[in-house]
């Protein structure tokens, strides 16, 4: 029996471990000269380890994600859990929980290598002896075991610090062989969803039905499959016939965490943003005198309803900060956007006097509602600038957006003939409502720009996005015939109302294009993001039955209103994809959001026990009306995945966004005291209406 001091050269003392006769087991926290070394594991992504001699010989490789180290065998995969009691500097009891994932009827001696090479590399210090250290051992952020059956490949992998893993079918190989069995477990089973469910010693492992496709050319197509159980307490997979001379990827889609987010009274989540590590931000609003805070820059609530802003650890199981932000009216945040340092930048709406302003472009409310923008620090306890913004009558923030120089991009609705304009590309026009686009510098004392947008018969901004340039894009709906057009796909209103995008030049002087889009009835525009190639992606509400379509998913209306989905190319004169997204009821869309290679998340609510739904890990509407979640990919014609996410009574998605590992994050509100939930901050509904924050894989 040894001990192994395992560190990340140059960066912290991550962990021990004990080896003995069977498979390795977590020991107790190192003791020496590294002892009080505090380590944020949440920030170290999951790397897999080459066994060169440290750990038992069974072992190949292996991936710790504290308190879980996963284990990589020639015939399985053995999850490790080290649960235990003690104090701050290590003292304690732990206790060892351990579960197997055995391969059936397979290659005994596969081989297996690391994939995709990692930065970090590892040294090993046995004791005090320096002739028993191993140094420099180079990490992947995978493995994968090659023929583990004939042409099947298994790759096991993480995302972040979450362990997946995706089965590769080679020309020649059968998914029918792959077979596997759960070991040292309570139980498992094939739920009503088709999710396969395992029940551990230290909890519930949930494999969600399986998303399976080909990669021909450049689309996915989709293949169905689902989970079968096997003899012996096993598992595999059932797929539908498909193209033997491809690959065939089996991709499980997994609810990562899910959580209820508010007090006892009434909640919301209505913006959502994630950094670079995976840690999300949420904004809302709370009327709950016991909404949860940490680090707090406003601890209580004022009176009403304040605004709420909310940071969530990468791991999804912790608050990093959690504030009110308010004053002695009611003050609802609509939409949150971060900067690379962290920041928080808030937009929405206030009713207050006395909402809290500092280094302010505008110090007072001047009319009876305002529009308030607020810049909350990194970490989430001070203002580094809040301002009102607006008029004598009333206005409404509804979207923000940042560029990579810390400007703030805002859109909304005013009814005030007195907004504040700077070098505007339109002044005021008679009309009962208009859009307005403003543009503050990064310090928030100045206008870069602001300018009214609409016609004479009322507009509503309600998206923003920005560019690489510096161009904003903007959209939202307008009952005018007189909406300023500029190189449009298309030049007239069709209908009661129609959406419509609209691109400004950099300068906020002039626009680069502006087109209407809509049918012959009523389109409401709301979420829109650009991207890296300049083509746009919109969203939102249609009731029109000869909605523009252009290559479409679903090319009529399902049912009462849809979800639409459309792409413009970069100069915003064609449309490259436009979609209905719908049942037989009522749909709403009302946000996306893009990963790097232009796949199109979305959010919103759907009453229609139809709705389309795609490796959907809840397959059935189960309230009123639940959140949905999709997923397009970049030519909109494949709906990758979609779901629905919601309990048995009224549950809605609000805002939608996408890491860096192409997770999606979403929030909302609810009323189901049964929503679906995954390792909760908050396992319980307090009140009536609450927030939620989900993350999507």
């Amino acid at each position: 029996m040894r001990s192994v001091l395992l560190t990340m050269s140059g960066l912290v003392c991550l962990s021990m471990f004990l080896c003995s006769d069977g498979v390795p087991e977590r020991a107790a926290a190192a003791s020496g000269p590294f002892t009080g070394v505090n380590v944020d594991f949440a920030q170290i992504p999951l790397y897999f380890v080459p066994n060169e001699g440290q750990v038992h010989p069974d072992v190949l490789y292996y991936a710790a994600t504290p308190p879980y180290t996963l284990w990589a065998t020639g015939d399985g995969l053995v999850f490790d859990q080290l649960r235990g009691t003690g104090d701050a500097a290590g003292a304690g009891t732990a206790e060892r929980s351990a579960s197997r994932l055995i391969f059936l009827n397979a290659n005994l001696k596969p081989r297996v290598r690391a994939w995709d090479a990692a930065t970090y590399r590892v040294n090993y210090f046995r004791g005090q002896e320096i002739e028993g250290q191993i140094v420099d051992i180079p990490t992947s952020h995978a493995v994968v075991y090659e023929d583990l059956y004939e042409n099947v490949d298994l790759k096991v992998y993480g995302r972040g610090t979450q362990i997946e893993y995706d089965w590769l079918v080679r020309p020649g190989g059968r998914a029918s062989d792959i077979g596997f069995r759960y070991e040292d477990i309570e139980s498992s089973r094939i739920d009503e969803s088709g999710n396969l469910e395992v029940e551990m010693d230290s909890g519930k492992l949930i494999h969600t039905k399986p998303y399976c496709y080909q990669p021909i050319g450049q689309n996915r197509v989709e293949v169905a499959a689902r989970f079968v159980a096997r003899e012996a307490g096993g598992y595999g997979f059932d797929v539908a016939p498909y193209d033997a001379n491809y690959p065939l990827v089996i991709d499980p889609v997994v609810l990562v965490y899910s959580t209820y987010l508010g007090g006892s009274s009434s909640d919301a989540g209505n913006g959502i943003a994630v950094d670079a590590s995976g840690a999300v931000y949420v904004s809302g609003f709370s009327a709950s005198t016991d909404y949860p805070t940490r680090n707090p820059f406003q601890q209580s609530l004022k009176k009403d309803a304040d605004v709420v802003v909310t940071k969530i650890n990468p791991k999804g199981d912790g608050l990093v900060y959690s504030t009110y932000i308010g004053g002695s009216a009611s003050d609802v945040a609509r939409d949150i956007a971060i900067d690379s340092t962290g920041n928080a930048y808030v937009v929405g709406e206030t009713d207050s006097t006395n909402f809290p302003v500092k280094n302010p472009f505008q110090g007072k409310r001047k009319g009876t509602r305002d529009v308030f923008v607020t810049k909350l620090s990194a970490s989430g306890n001070a203002l580094v600038f809040s301002t009102y913004l607006g008029g004598t009558q009333w206005e409404s923030g509804y979207a923000i957006a940042v560029d990579s120089k810390n400007s703030a991009y805002l859109t909304g609705n005013t009814i005030s003939p007195d907004f504040p304009l700077k070098d505007p590309y339109q002044g005021h026009v008679s009309s009962q409502q208009l859009a307005f686009v403003t543009k503050l510098q990064p310090d928030g004392t100045k206008l870069v720009y602001s300018t009214y947008l609409g016609g004479s018969s009322g507009s509503m901004g309600r998206g923003i996005c920005v560019d690489g340039q510096g161009s904003a894009y903007v959209t939202g709906d307008t009952y005018s015939d007189d909406f300023p057009v500029r190189n449009p796909v298309q030049a007239a209103r069709a209908g009661y109302s129609d959406a419509f995008v609209t691109k400004f030049d950099p300068q906020g002087s002039d626009l680069s294009y502006s087109t209407y889009f809509g049918g012959s009835s009523k389109e409401v525009g709301w979420g829109i993001a650009v991207a890296g190639n300049g083509a746009v992606y919109v969203t939102g509400q249609t009731d029109s039955t000869n909605l523009p379509t252009v290559k479409p998913f679903q090319a009529k209306k399902g049912g009462l209103d849809d979800v639409y989905v459309a792409k413009l190319d970069s100069n915003g004169s064609a449309l490259l994809f436009s979609t209905y997204l719908g049942g037989s009821s009522y749909d709403y869309g009302r946000n996306l959001a893009l990963d790097n290679d232009g796949n199109c998340y979305l959010v919103g609510w759907t009453y229609s026990q139809n709705f389309p739904v795609r490796q959907a890990f809840q397959t059935k509407l189960k309230g009123a009306y639940d959140a949905f979640v999709s997923k397009f990919n970049a030519v909109g014609k494949n709906l990758l995945y979609s779901t629905y996410l919601g309990g048995s009574s009224e549950d809605a998605g609000s805002d939608i966004a996408v890491g860096a590992d192409r997770s999606a994050y979403v929030t909302g509100q609810i009323y189901s005291a049964d929503f679906p939930l995954k390792g909760p901050i908050q396992p319980s509904k307090k009140g009536g209406l609450e927030g939620f924050v989900a993350k999507i894989r």
